[in-house]
């Protein structure tokens, strides 16, 4: 028997509930939780999208993995949340929980007595992160965030995950890998679900594709071929894998953050190669006077990048791959 909270589903069956989580508040949400058994042995894929409620592309993935699959010839079992943060979804809220203002992928493993983005993470670590032996997280840019596609994959140290979790994404089927160590610099995912997975020994990776809160077809059909690869990698599904494109991998992820509240004007797009002190982008305030200027500290690919020109203080507005620092 494959189980999660009340949900429960034996081999050769699909079942679906929900996991109900209340916060100090009194508030509660109700997580969709899709199980798949399988009817033969192997191991337990764990895959969440809806961590961010305005990333559609992975959320819709989520749901056709969880709706088309069929458990009878599968080797091992799927368990499939396809929208975690439900009130954001619902509510339309850019990076953050309405119940608390918090960007839950930051606040993993969570607290059992905190506010509501803390309770879903604890959960969340204490009902589903045992049942798992590997882990995929499906995000996209959110509402104001134009995206290149690329995989976030956490090295921890432990060969044999680590081994696991590069053979993952190497076989994902997206180009451009963001690999983060302990020698990286700039955004290192503490906080995050992945980390938490991975820090525990499951073999865990972020992959990213969709913008703007757009539910476009091209980026569906990335993650779900690249899922199906990776069940197929792990002999859950039957077939052999695609042959992975020729990647590119970067070891720091550099964030630019707005130092001032002001007109974000940016020079260059999302998948935008761009060198080193190059001009690419500014801050204005009302009347056109420049508050801050950017200029690229590395030489990397723009993999996101906030597309609303209104900004504040210490909003994160582009994140760049590089090799080098």
């Amino acid at each position: 028997m494959l189980s999660v909270g009340q949900i429960g589903a034996a081999r050769g069956e699909k079942k679906w509930g929900t996991l109900a989580v209340s916060d100090y508040q009194g508030n509660t949400v109700d997580i969709p939780v899709f199980l798949v058994n399988g009817n033969g042995e192997g191991p337990a894929l764990c895959v969440t999208a809806g961590i961010h409620g305005a990333e559609y592309p992975s959320i819709e993935t989520a749901f056709r993995l969880a709706q088309n699959t069929n458990p009878q010839g599968l080797n091992g079992s799927l368990i499939i949340l396809p929208v975690v943060n439900v009130a954001a979804f619902f509510e339309r809220s850019i990076y953050v929980c309405p119940y608390d203002d918090k960007n839950l992928n930051r606040v993993f493993p969570g607290k059992a007595d905190g506010s509501m983005s803390e309770v879903i993470a604890h959960n969340i670590m204490e009902e589903v992160a045992p049942k798992a032996t590997h882990y995929v997280d499906l995000h996209g840019g959110d509402m104001v965030e134009a995206l290149h596609p690329f995989i976030l994959l956490k090295k921890t140290g432990m060969e044999e995950i680590d081994h696991t979790a590069e053979a993952l994404s190497l076989g994902f089927g997206i180009k451009s890998i963001m690999e983060i160590t302990k020698d990286s610099t700039g955004w290192t995912g503490q906080g995050t679900l992945f980390v938490s997975m991975a820090e525990r020994g499951i073999p865990s990776l972020i992959a990213e594709a969709g913008q703007c809160g757009q539910l476009d077809e091209t980026s569906v059909t990335l993650l779900y071929n690249g899922m199906l690869n990776i069940m197929k990698i792990l002999h859950i599904l039957p077939g052999k894998p695609n042959e992975p494109p020729k990647h590119e991998i970067f070891h720091h992820f550099v964030w630019l953050t707005a130092e001032c509240q002001g007109v974000f004007y940016t020079k260059v797009r999302a998948s935008e190669w761009i060198k080193r002190d190059q001009s690419i982008g500014e801050i204005r305030d009302f009347t056109g006077n420049t508050l801050q200027l950017f200029v690229s500290p590395v030489e990397g690919r723009v993999l996101f990048l906030v597309t609303s020109p209104a900004t504040k203080k210490n909003h994160v507005l582009m994140g760049i791959g590089a090799e080098e620092v």
